[in-house]
Formats: C-alpha cells, sequence, structure tokens
C-alpha cells in the first residue's frame, strides 16, 4: 500500500494516455460543421461503435485525473498546513474541470448507444451540449491553475517554473479564442508536469515508521 501511495501522482500521466486515446476515437472522423442535423446522425450512425468506445476511455482518464488530484491536495497542504485553502481551493476546482471533461463526452456515447431510439433533433443537441461542458472546463481550470500557482510561491511545495506554467496556462484560458488551446493542449502538459513533480517529491520523502504495535 505504500509503494502505491508513493506512485499514485504518476495515475496523471495514465489520464493523459487515455484522454489521448479517447480523443482519437472520438475525433478521428470530424463530425460535421454548421447546422445539417441529417449529418449529426449519418456522422453518429457511422461512427457510434468508436464514439462509445472513445467516450469510456475518456472517461476513466478523469477519473484517474481525480486520483492524481488527491495526491496534489496532500503535498499542498502538508506545505500550507493549517486550513490549507489553497490546497481546498485547487482541489475543488479540479474536480470541477474533471466533471465537466467527463461531461463533454458523455452525451455523445448517449447518442452512439441509443441512436436508434432517438431523435434525428436529440441526437445533434445531445452532441452539441458537449460544447458547453468544454467550455466549463476551461472555466474551472483557471482558479485551480492560480490557486496552486500561489500556493507554490507562498509555501513552495513544487518548484517555481510550475508556478509560472500554471498562471500561463490560466491567461491562455481567460483569452476566448486561445481557450480551446489551453484545454487540449495546456491541461494536458500541466497534469503531466504535476503528475512528475508530485511523485519526485514524494518519491523522496522518508518513509514513515510503522505504527506501534
Amino acid at each position: 500500500m505504500e509503494r502505491w501511495e508513493r506512485h499514485a501522482p504518476l495515475t496523471g500521466v495514465v489520464a493523459v494516455v487515455l484522454w489521448i486515446a479517447g480523443i482519437f476515437l472520438l475525433e478521428k472522423d470530424d463530425r460535421p460543421d454548421g447546422k445539417d442535423t441529417a449529418a449529426f446522425v449519418r456522422w453518429v450512425e457511422a461512427n457510434d461503435s468508436s464514439i462509445l468506445a472513445g467516450a469510456i476511455i475518456f472517461g476513466f482518464g478523469v477519473i484517474f485525473f481525480v486520483w492524481m488530484l488527491g495526491s496534489l491536495r496532500a503535498t499542498l497542504t502538508a506545505a500550507e498546513g493549517g486550513p490549507a485553502r489553497l490546497a481546498i481551493l485547487t482541489f475543488a476546482s479540479g474536480l470541477a474541470v474533471s466533471i465537466s471533461l467527463m461531461f463533454t463526452y458523455l452525451p455523445h456515447a448517449q447518442a452512439a448507444f441509443d441512436h436508434e431510439n432517438t431523435s434525428d433533433t436529440a441526437i445533434e443537441s445531445l452532441v452539441r451540449v458537449g460544447d458547453a461542458f468544454f467550455g466549463g472546463a476551461a472555466l474551472f481550470a483557471i482558479p485551480m491553475l492560480v490557486a496552486l500557482a500561489i500556493s507554490i510561491v507562498r509555501f513552495g511545495a513544487l518548484p517555481r517554473w510550475l508556478a509560472w506554467f500554471s498562471l500561463g496556462v490560466a491567461v491562455v484560458l481567460v483569452i476566448p479564442p486561445l481557450a480551446f488551446f489551453g484545454l487540449v493542449l495546456g491541461l494536458p502538459l500541466w497534469t503531466l508536469a504535476v503528475s512528475f513533480l508530485v511523485w519526485k517529491r514524494q518519491a523522496g520523502e522518508p518513509a514513515a515508521a510503522p505504527p506501534p504495535a
């Protein structure tokens, strides 16, 4: 169990790998643009298996991301002490990001799973509703990144370059034309960096003494 806890931060690496695999399956055949409902329906019907598989794989990636957030919170809390407000804010915002990411593609999965019994307009609506949650993930990521950066600068739990990188991604997310790249590229790179740095920090900590018999 102790060995697993030390390697738990690397679940962020697993999350990114699953995100990439899931998005590949979901986006390998570009969905139609515009207002052609029939084209949306044809796209879902032609790619129902890959859409369903991609959404499931991506969803498991989100679960591993949540697990990494737990390791990050523990690291920040240990450095902050006291009420650890910044650690809590980072973790809570990360959970909101996770929920938004999950619902970015779950509607796709529903459309693919039950398209034979769903109206054409409902299929298109399910596909489009994920866009709103994509925007929600971008918005919730901003306080997560900013809180982490402040915690690092004030308490030094992780290297300072991660604080500046986090702030840089947050700035990109604030700018609507660039927010897509901040989430699609910035968040996975941030996740990999956090995962490795938290793992490295925990690996360097002395093992806890066993409890008395």
